[in-house]
C-alpha cells in the first residue's frame, strides 16, 4: 500500500434499546434475586449463557487456558465440573486431614488415579487439565492439601482468613504454626494464581522477621497488612483498610 493510499474500514453497529426494569416489591427486598433477573434478561437479550463465575474462577480457567494450550470442554463445562469440586470451609479441615495421610509416602501427595479417587469423579480432559495446573514440577504427583486450599479459597472467598490460618496449621508445626520456604510456597501458590518463586522468597524473607527461618500466620498477617498486593486476601482490608485487626492471632 502506498503511503498516500488511505485504509477506511466501515463498521456497523447496531443499538437495541430496552424498557426500564423496574423491581417488584420481592426482587426490591432481595437485591440479589433483583441482580440475578436483570442479569437473566440481559443474557436473554445477547442470546448468551448466564453463568455464575467469580474473578477467581475466570482466572483458574485462564490459567488452565495457559497450560493446555486452549479451554476445553468450554466455560459450561467448567462451571459444572467445578460445582462437582467445589469445597465448603467447614468440610475443609476434615478433608486436609484425609489427604495428608494420602500418596505412596503418607504426605499428601498424589498421582492423578489418586487424585480422581480422592474427588470421586471419572476422568475427563477438563479434570486431567486441573491436575496438570497445581503438577509444577511435572512429576506427576500434587500437593492434595494445596490443591483443597486453592479451591477452597475459590469457591468461598468470605472466609479466607480462616482458610489460611487452617493452611498454616496444615503445613506448619507448633503452636503458631510456623513454616518454612517450602511450606510457604505451597500456601502463596493456593492463593495466588501463577505467583513466581522470586515473590515466594520475597515474601519469605520479609515475613521472617526474626530470621528463624521459618514464619507463622501472625508474622504472614503483620506483612500482608504492609502491602496491599496480598492484603486482599483479607476480609478486613477488603472492608476496612488500615485497620489492625486478625481474627486469629495468637498475641491477643
Amino acid at each position: 500500500m502506498a503511503e498516500s493510499d488511505t485504509l477506511v474500514i466501515d463498521q456497523c453497529i447496531q443499538e437495541q434499546y430496552y424498557p426500564v426494569y423496574k423491581p417488584s416489591a420481592v426482587e426490591i427486598a432481595d437485591p440479589i434475586l433483583y441482580a440475578n433477573n436483570v442479569r437473566s434478561m440481559m443474557a436473554k437479550a445477547l442470546s448468551l449463557p448466564a453463568l455464575d463465575l467469580s474473578y477467581k474462577d475466570i482466572s483458574l480457567m485462564m490459567a488452565i487456558t495457559e497450560d493446555s494450550g486452549s479451554l476445553q470442554p468450554g466455560i459450561a463445562e467448567f462451571v459444572k465440573l467445578k460445582d462437582s469440586l467445589k469445597v465448603r470451609f467447614d468440610l475443609l479441615e476434615r478433608l486436609l486431614g484425609r489427604a495428608s495421610d494420602l500418596g505412596e509416602n503418607r504426605d499428601g501427595y498424589v498421582n492423578i488415579e489418586e487424585f480422581l479417587a480422592f474427588v470421586n469423579l471419572p476422568v475427563s480432559s477438563q479434570l486431567r487439565d486441573i491436575f496438570n495446573l497445581y503438577c509444577r514440577n511435572h512429576n506427576g504427583q500434587i500437593s492434595l492439601k494445596e490443591y483443597l486450599i486453592s479451591v477452597a479459597l475459590i469457591c468461598d472467598p468470605t472466609h479466607t482468613e480462616d482458610i489460611l490460618f487452617l493452611a498454616f496449621q496444615t503445613f506448619g508445626v507448633g503452636d503458631k504454626a510456623f513454616v518454612t520456604r517450602h511450606e510457604l510456597t505451597h500456601i502463596l501458590f493456593a492463593a495466588f494464581d501463577g505467583i513466581e518463586d522470586e515473590h515466594v522468597d520475597e515474601v519469605f524473607s520479609e515475613a521472617d522477621v526474626d530470621h528463624q527461618g521459618t514464619v507463622s500466620y501472625d508474622q504472614f498477617a503483620q506483612f500482608c497488612s504492609k502491602r496491599s498486593e496480598y492484603a486482599v486476601l483479607f476480609h478486613w482490608y477488603r472492608k476496612q483498610k488500615g485497620t489492625d485487626i486478625f481474627r486469629h492471632s495468637k498475641t491477643d
